[in-house]
């Protein structure tokens, strides 16, 4: 096969003349459908071209993942991503550091230990009730909830708060826990 454009398929198949391969330079191969390129594999690995997505099909043919690029709004010319040499954890997700390298984070919303006031009749899931029980620092069973608490143990110690019956204040660096008492009475 001698060097060629993609315009000029070295091989082709008969009845569809637009479709082949041609080498495309040193060390290089063209895949060519409907006369434009749209695959080159050389020795920097495998590059779908000329904006064509790349399709991954699951084993049966039913469902796929796509990739597609569809232009670079920041004005760089190439996009670099390098993905984690290992798996997540259960509902991680990819995050960039803004230099292309991906890893693997979980999600942070409600910090470990928060407490908040809810006007339900039921605990939600995820959720414990502030009622005393014991922590295990590990693994293990509390308020019907089995999970691993090594973190919420890490943070309140080896028992929930026992918040039963209790009027929840906020932390405050202003005010004397007296004073607050004082304030209180003032108003009732």
């Amino acid at each position: 096969m001698s060097l060629n454009i993609s315009s000029e398929v070295s091989l082709k198949f008969s009845g569809d003349t637009d479709t082949g391969l041609f080498r495309q330079g040193s060390n290089g191969l063209g895949i060519v459908a409907g006369g434009t390129e749209r695959v080159r594999v050389d020795s920097g690995g495998l590059k779908v071209r000329n904006g064509h997505s790349l399709q991954v099909w699951s084993a049966s043919n039913n469902h796929r993942i796509q990739f597609s690029f569809l232009g670079n709004a920041i004005g760089q010319s190439n996009l670099d991503f390098t993905l984690p040499t290992a798996d997540g954890s259960n509902g991680d997700v990819l995050q960039t550091n803004g230099s292309g390298q991906l890893s693997f984070v979980t999600i942070q919303g409600v910090p470990v230990g928060a407490i908040f006031c809810m006007s339900v009749s039921t605990v939600p899931t995820g959720y414990l009730e502030c009622n005393g029980s014991t922590l295990p620092n590990g693994s293990g069973t509390v308020n019907n909830v089995t999970a691993n608490f090594a973190a919420l143990y890490a943070v309140i110690g080896d028992h929930l708060p026992d918040l039963r019956g209790e009027f929840v204040r906020g932390f405050g660096t202003q005010k004397k826990p007296e004073e607050i008492e004082e304030h209180i009475k003032a108003i009732i």
